[in-house]
């Protein structure tokens, strides 16, 4: 199960470093940049057209109709839009780069993923953020996305005393559900804290030992498949150990992004937290197509501009 979970986590991760490091060699054409930013605005149309007129498109491929099926998509485009709107620019691109940004945060708001609503949330307030020196910027994010990784052992308790007018807003959310799961997976921390109960385990919990020694109020829902949490999931199989590598990660990053041009360092910022804020609610940490757009958005942020031959 472990070695399943790991390709399916490792083939996009594989394919994304390879197109850093052949992007490294032979920068990509601006059209390529471009094409993909016209290939999100007809995504993105597609998916409010097909939600506000309750799926013309689906009804006639005779699919599945229901909301939840585009939150995938809608998340993607979410973690892409930063980056491709860096690599476009405002400056060049004005009108694409307009038409862009409002058409996906309008799918997004009119969407079901609250996960996306979520990190549009986050990806606004890091843009704000931006503007400070980004010393007290790195200090700060750096702080909060530390103590997510290290609060998780006890998040399933802390978010149990959430105020009750909270989790009725949310509800649309299933927040009443998701703290009922968090606590149960915060539980399975507390009896495998080091090295967790083993890659990729999170779906098979309900039948793992453990599940006998979790409060019953809870226990059902580690028959739910994964806690929700990419933090917490990774606590779960990996332990301590898993949340030192994750603090590694996050910690490089951050300061891979400080050596980089204020664009592209604005854009990582919004896209970590974007990314951040979505795992904390929502998805498998190791699923392939979540692996594939977080991944991906990291690739863009890596290109760097051509630059004109100097005339002799």
């Amino acid at each position: 199960m472990g070695l399943f979970s790991w390709g399916e986590a490792m083939l996009p991760a594989v394919s994304s470093l390879i197109l850093i490091v052949s992007w490294r060699a032979a920068p990509p054409p601006r059209w390529m940049v471009r094409a993909l930013a016209w290939t999100m605005l007809i995504a993105a149309g597609l998916i409010t057209a097909e939600l506000l007129l309750k799926f013309p498109v689906r009804r006639l491929l005779s699919q599945r109709v229901d909301g939840f099926i585009y939150n995938r998509p809608v998340v993607t485009l979410l973690l892409l839009l930063a980056p491709v709107l860096a690599l476009v620019g405002f400056r060049r691109q004005r009108a694409l780069c307009l038409a862009l940004l409002f058409l996906i945060v309008t799918t997004i708001l009119i969407s079901d993923s609250e996960a996306a609503k979520f990190g549009l949330l986050a990806a606004a307030g890091t843009f704000a953020l931006s503007y400070a020196p980004f010393v007290w910027v790195r200090r700060f994010l750096t702080v909060v996305l530390l103590g997510l990784i290290w609060m998780q052992p006890f998040f399933g308790n802390v978010m149990r005393n959430v105020p009750d007018r909270v989790i009725e807003a949310t509800k649309a959310g299933h927040s009443r559900e998701r703290i009922a799961l968090w606590q149960a997976f915060s539980d399975v921390t507390h009896h495998y804290p080091v090295l967790g109960t083993g890659f990729g385990s999170s779906p098979h919990m309900g039948g793992h030992p453990v599940a006998a020694e979790i409060n019953p109020a809870y226990r059902q829902m580690l028959k739910i498949g994964h806690p929700h949490n990419a933090f917490l999931q990774v606590w779960v199989e990996l332990g301590t150990v898993g949340a030192l590598l994750l603090s590694a990660l996050v910690l490089w990053v951050l300061r891979r992004l400080s050596g980089a041009p204020a664009n592209i360092r604005r854009a990582g910022l919004m896209t970590l937290m974007t990314a951040g804020a979505i795992a904390l609610v929502s998805h498998g940490a190791w699923q392939g197509w979540w692996i594939a757009a977080v991944s991906l958005a990291a690739a863009l942020l890596t290109v760097r501009p051509v630059l004109p031959k100097p005339v002799e």
